[in-house]
């Protein structure tokens, strides 16, 4: 516990460089020359530098894409990879995202958990390293990007001049280790169809979702020629199976249902209440004519409300080590004549052209779409057994109670797509960080603990 000494000694020390990062308002943004994700972003990467120059470390700066700081006199085994830009600060917060505040024992500030506050830790954790007099067989390597929040083109540009040691982790998720995560696949559909402006029973547009990667709470649908009451009838009795709200009311044009649902990420879709598929469901149950209605009935088909694994569009594909592939419908528009949807999958390790691709692929056409794959990814895993692995879980336990256990994940961290590389902290277990919402937040004791496992893991790995 030599480590975690030595760091709570520092306690005081580590939350003023929190602090004064937390300050930088470092939003990644489209940026310049000289400054490619915004003035801001650069301030922080020229900041973190300035701590890694105090503590005696080589420091390289990547035409503001990246920053690295190295220690020790022999080639760099592992890489430590965090990010200095951080997400809007966004609505609802109780005290300046800026301006890093404490309250009983807790830090808040934009940043201080994504990904601002482990980039101090993997500084203050090479620094305890220094000062104990430990001795290194092998260099390591900081990795600090200003560009994670606006799609990781930042690392990209990084590995274009210079390659990632043999052994890399990311202080940039939750403990213990996220050493799998799912592929992506995601896919547009379009479709033409005739507008019947007559006025029998007909839908004249149907509208949902604006992100792809988020479960729609909201979606809207005009029909016309039927009674209201005959509609609330059919929501009564859906609402008491799906969960969604239905709401309606009377327009020049027909009746507008609005259909209300809960948002989650698309990589969890059965944490949230998906309004595009409840709606779809409604409306498919009501006795209406015209090709557009024809069309939603086929898309109720493929994306029946509830079915989160890829079951009905031919896709079910699991394995032990990273689950289900999930499949969201994310995004619809149906308006004059034209319709189009979005959906975005998580993929599986063994998902492929066989089992994924070609199933949904043949699916839309078949039932009359266009259909274009819009996003690829393949998987990202590495071996739980590997000896780099072990090291990271022995670490975690040494400070934390219980078994450490790999995870998987459906969503992405910095680290996809690096060979050898895995997410590792610094959210322990439980702790809700309200990373990229208001108030986010960290236990200093966490902070401290999880610096100690940093510091560990790089004395093991490195030594």
């Amino acid at each position: 516990m030599e480590l975690l000494e030595y760091l709570s000694s520092k306690r005081d020390e580590i939350i003023k460089d929190l602090s004064d990062i937390i300050k930088i308002p470092s939003v990644s943004v489209e940026g310049e020359d000289g400054a490619p994700y915004g003035k801001h972003s650069a301030q922080a990467l020229d900041f973190i530098s300035q701590i890694a120059e105090r503590e005696g470390l080589k420091v390289r700066n990547f035409d503001n894409h990246v920053v690295t700081a190295t220690y020790g006199n022999t080639p760099e085994k592992l890489g430590v990879l965090s990010h200095v830009d951080v997400v809007p600060e966004g609505v609802g917060w109780n005290t300046d995202p800026f301006l890093m505040s404490e309250k009983d024992g807790i830090l808040y500030g934009r940043g201080i958990a994504d990904d601002k506050g482990a980039a101090v830790m993997s500084l203050w954790a090479v620094k305890a390293i220094k000062e104990l007099g430990i001795k290194l067989n092998h260099g390591v390597r900081l990795i600090f990007g200003s560009g994670e929040e606006t799609g990781c083109h930042d690392i990209e540009y990084y590995m274009t001049k210079e390659k990632m040691p043999p052994f890399v982790f990311s202080p940039d998720a939750h403990f213990p280790v996220i050493n799998t995560e799912k592929g992506r696949f995601c896919g547009r559909f379009t479709a033409k169809y005739n507008q019947d402006n007559t006025k029998k029973a007909t839908v004249l547009s149907f509208k949902g979702g604006k992100v792809i990667n988020v479960v729609p709470r909201i979606c809207e649908a005009v029909v016309s020629g039927v009674d209201k009451n005959y509609v609330l009838d059919k929501i009564e009795c859906l609402e008491k199976n799906i969960g969604n709200i239905f709401s309606v009311s009377e327009t020049d044009n027909g009746i507008l249902i609005k259909a209300e649902g809960i948002s989650a990420h698309a990589s969890t879709p059965y944490d949230g209440l998906n309004a595009v598929t409840a709606l779809t469901e409604l409306v498919v149950s009501l006795e209406l004519s015209g090709e557009l209605f024809e069309i939603l009935k086929k898309i109720n088909g493929i994306f029946p409300h509830g079915d989160f694994f890829g079951k009905s569009i031919g896709a079910f594909v699991c394995d032990d080590i990273s689950g289900e592939s999930t499949f969201s419908l994310d995004i619809i528009n149906a308006e004059n004549g034209n319709i189009s949807g979005e959906f975005d999958g998580r993929v599986s390790l063994n998902a492929d052209d066989g089992n994924t691709v070609m199933p949904i692929t043949e699916k839309f056409k078949s039932a009359g779409f266009s259909f274009e794959v819009t996003s690829r990814l393949k998987p990202h895993h590495v071996d739980k057994d590997s000896e780099f692995i072990r090291t990271l879980l022995n670490n975690y336990e040494k400070y934390c109670d219980g078994k450490a256990e790999c995870k998987s994940m459906g969503g992405f961290t910095y680290v996809h797509g690096i060979e050898n590389a895995v997410a590792f902290g610094p959210v322990m277990p439980g702790r809700e960080a309200n990373i990229h919402g208001a108030n986010e937040q960290m236990p200093i004791d966490d902070i401290i603990k999880s610096t100690a496992i940093y510091a560990g893991a790089i004395t093991d790995i490195c030594r």
